[in-house]
């Protein structure tokens, strides 16, 4: 007598973009808008050389300056969050762990731009 499983339709489901589909929307839409972003990032690193004045800006760091560290820190954070959103899109393996990388790089960075902030204000007033 051989058992019939309930549960057999789960051992043959396609597991291509499965993790995509438990993705919300919002997610979904800041995946692109960060592609676009990581895009820009690219042709930004590419063209930096032969500009001057380009306005960057994120996590509270802007400069107008492409060469400057600032500047080429902006513009590899656009980067990075291309690839974030490369990797969570596509289903890479290193997608979650390197989003992970980017939270927690990103919850830094606008705490130290928080501090410095308000202590160069203060340093000015004195």
């Amino acid at each position: 007598m051989e058992e019939v499983s309930q549960f057999e339709e789960f051992d043959y489901v396609n597991t291509k973009n499965q993790r995509r589909k438990l993705l919300p929307i919002w997610i979904k839409v800041f995946i692109w808008i960060f592609f676009i972003f990581g895009g820009i990032g690219i042709l930004l690193l590419l063209f930096a050389p032969f500009s001057d004045n380009i306005d960057l800006s994120i996590y509270g760091i802007s400069t107008t300056n492409p060469k400057s560290i600032a500047g080429i820190s902006i513009i590899l954070l656009f980067i990075l969050k291309g690839m974030v959103s490369y990797g969570l899109w596509f289903e890479k393996k290193w997608g979650i762990n390197i989003a992970q990388i980017d939270a927690v790089l990103g919850i830094i960075i606008c705490t130290a731009t928080m501090f410095y902030g308000s202590y160069s204000k203060v340093g000015e007033k004195l």
